[in-house]
Parts: C-alpha cells; sequence; structure tokens
C-alpha cells in the first residue's frame, strides 16, 4: 500500500496552525465534525477553530487520496481547477504531482475553510469564493478536481456541474470521494457521463465497457496509508503511527495517456503465499483471478512488489 507523506512546510503550517487554538477545543471539534460527517455525509465547518480541527484531522487523508488519483494522469498539467477545495489538501497534492510551478485556482464558498487554506500558503494558488456548483467567470484549465466535493451536491444537479466542469477543461477531470459503496454509485454514474461526453477514462478502469461491479454488493475502491503527527494522533483518538484512507476516484481524460494500451488493475491486497502471489484483477474482459508461481521468476519479482491499487501489465 501507497504510504503518502504531507510535504514537511505543510505539515509545519498545520501545526502552527494549530497553536493558535487549545487542543481539548481541536480534539471537541474535531470530534463534533466527524459525527456531523457520519449524519449527514458532508462537514459543517461553521467557526476558524472547526476549520482548524478539520485540517489537522483531514487533510492529510483527503491529500493522500488525491495524490494518488493524480499519480494516475500521466500527463503534463499547468494548471488545475480544484472545485469545493476545503482547506487546499488537493492544491498541495496537484503540486507534489505535477510541479511547484502549476497554477491552482480553488473555488471555496466556506469562509472559514477558504480562510484556512489561505493560511497555509501554497504558491501560486488562486483563492477564490463562491458555489463551486456554478462555474460562471471561470477560465479553462487542463485539469478539474473534484477532491471529496462532488458527491456533496444532489445526484441530478452533481452530474449537471460535472459536464459543465468537464467542458471547463483542455485535459481531463479527476473525482476523488470516499471509498463507501454509496460514493462509487454516484462515481458510477459521473463515469457513465464522462464516457458519453467522449473522454477516456484512464483510471482506475483498464476499459470503457460496463464495470463489473455495477451489480453485486461489492465495490471498487482503494487504500493509501498516512502518516500520522502526534497532533494527528491526539485528535483522531488513536496510538497507531499511520491510518488507511478508503477512497473511490475515476480520471476522465481527452486523449488517452502515454504508456501500455492494456494494463490490469489490482484490486485486493496481494495475497502471497511461499512460492505463489495471487492477484484479484479488473481487466479488459472482467473480473480475474491471477495467480503467479516463483518458477515464472520475472513476474513472480513484479508480483511480489505489488500492491492494491496498482497497474499489472504482465
Amino acid at each position: 500500500m501507497l504510504t503518502a507523506h504531507l510535504p514537511d512546510h505543510l505539515r509545519a503550517a498545520i501545526d502552527e496552525l494549530a497553536r493558535q487554538h487549545p487542543t481539548t477545543g481541536l480534539a471537541a471539534a474535531a470530534r463534533r465534525l466527524s459525527e456531523a460527517y457520519r449524519q449527514h455525509g458532508g462537514y459543517r465547518v461553521e467557526s476558524p477553530l472547526e476549520a482548524a480541527a478539520y485540517a489537522a484531522s483531514r487533510m492529510p487523508a483527503t491529500f493522500a487520496a488525491a495524490l494518488s488519483a493524480f499519480r494516475e494522469v500521466r500527463l503534463p498539467i499547468a494548471s488545475v481547477l480544484d472545485l469545493g477545495a476545503g482547506t487546499g489538501a488537493a492544491a498541495w497534492a496537484a503540486k507534489s504531482v505535477f510541479g511547484e510551478a502549476t497554477e491552482v485556482c480553488t473555488n471555496e464558498p466556506n469562509a472559514h475553510l477558504r480562510a484556512v487554506g489561505e493560511k497555509l500558503h501554497c504558491e501560486k494558488v488562486d483563492w477564490r469564493a463562491g458555489d463551486y456548483r456554478n462555474l460562471s467567470g471561470l477560465a479553462p484549465h487542463d485539469l478539474a478536481v473534484f477532491s471529496y466535493s462532488l458527491g456533496e451536491v444532489p445526484p441530478g444537479v452533481a452530474l449537471e456541474v460535472l459536464e459543465r466542469a468537464y467542458l471547463l477543461t483542455t485535459k481531463g477531470i479527476v473525482i476523488v470521494e470516499p471509498g463507501t459503496a454509496s460514493s462509487f454509485g454516484f462515481v458510477l454514474q459521473a463515469r457513465r457521463l464522462l464516457i458519453e461526453l467522449g473522454a477516456t477514462i484512464a483510471a482506475p478502469c483498464p476499459h470503457k465497457g460496463d464495470c463489473p461491479f455495477a451489480t453485486g454488493t461489492d465495490w471498487c475502491h482503494f487504500a493509501v496509508r498516512v502518516e500520522r503527527s502526534r497532533l494527528h494522533k491526539l485528535l483522531k483518538g488513536g496510538d497507531l503511527g499511520y491510518e488507511d484512507e478508503k477512497f473511490t476516484f475515476l480520471v476522465a481524460l481527452r486523449e488517452p495517456p502515454p504508456g501500455p494500451e492494456r494494463f490490469s488493475r489490482i484490486l485486493r491486497h496481494p495475497f502471497v503465499e511461499p512460492g505463489s502471489v495471487t492477484l484479484q484483477l479488473c481487466t479488459a474482459s472482467g473480473l480475474s483471478s491471477a495467480a503467479i508461481k516463483a518458477k515464472d521468476k520475472a513476474h513472480f519479482k513484479a508480483a511480489r512488489k505489488s500492491d492494491w491499487g496498482g497497474r499489472w501489465t504482465v
């Protein structure tokens, strides 16, 4: 499993932000936000304290998930439109993947989250107010991203917003949502719409046919491991030095990215036994299982290094 590391200057900025509030208040605010999310499916941030608690408790995980999705774009990206930016996790992830010179335009309606995002200070980021469902006045960008934001919009409206956002891009769009069955159901709707609009589904799907998870009880999701700071452990109430963020995502591009045209996606942790590695795969022809034996030395070595969510090009 990929382990994501927050940029040192972002971690330091979050720690500095947290020092401006009492630790007990931050912890209580983090608990309130978490409970509100479980009840309403979204974060209701209503004060600077809650915005700071959100940044400290959730920003590492949302950064890590966006980082994983952006790595699947595999194209040079000069500008990103971040819609529903929160405190700017996707902006930081975009610069980590595409380079510090990448220009990011963020749109975040919540004034408290926006103020924290500006305070955390990421270079070449233009922070804008307003409802990200209203895209009027926004210039075209190479890439648009909805990071844990589009799923909070009612489904009918969300698909309209998605179509308008896609039309504002020159290279494509990225959607990241929680790794739940309901979020995956929404991503499936987004996938169908983007295919109708002529997009190439670059990730996670190895094809643009019907999703094999469209029926049944399982769903397509992945995980990234996030390092926890002392503050993060305190706010989340855990002792481990990491947490695993489960997410579902979609990368839809106007042109196919470079690289192997045929690949399979590893859908679960590889099952390793003495002399064998078994991979659960999504392939161009559907779901399959591949058992790679030690006698197949080249492929066995690759299988032992593979991970959940990775590509399998053998």
